[in-house]
C-alpha cells in the first residue's frame, strides 16, 4: 500500500479501477499494489506557500506496516524481507 500526495495541491480522484466515481477532492489517498486510481491536479488550486517555488514534488510513500521485516524467531515462516 502506498500513500500518495503532492505538494500544495489538492488530488480530485475521478476514477477508480477504471470505474468513474463521483469526484472527491483528497489532501492524499492510499492506493494498493496493481491498484489504478485517476486524479486531476487543479493548479488553480496552488497553495500559495509554494506557489513561487520552481518545482513541486509528488510524493509516492509505502506503509511500512504492510511489508514484511526480518524477524529471526520467524524465519521458518518465510518472513525475511527487509525494508
Amino acid at each position: 500500500m502506498f500513500t500518495i500526495t503532492v505538494d500544495g495541491l489538492p488530488l480530485i480522484v475521478t476514477n477508480i479501477d477504471g470505474t468513474p466515481v463521483e469526484e472527491v477532492v483528497y489532501d492524499s489517498f492510499v492506493v494498493n499494489v496493481a491498484q489504478r486510481v485517476s486524479f486531476i491536479l487543479d493548479f488553480s488550486k496552488l497553495s500559495p506557500s509554494i506557489a513561487d517555488s520552481p518545482s513541486i514534488w509528488f510524493h509516492v510513500t509505502a506503509m511500512a506496516e504492510m511489508y514484511p521485516t526480518y524477524n529471526e524467531a520467524a524465519s521458518d515462516l518465510g518472513i525475511i524481507g527487509t525494508l
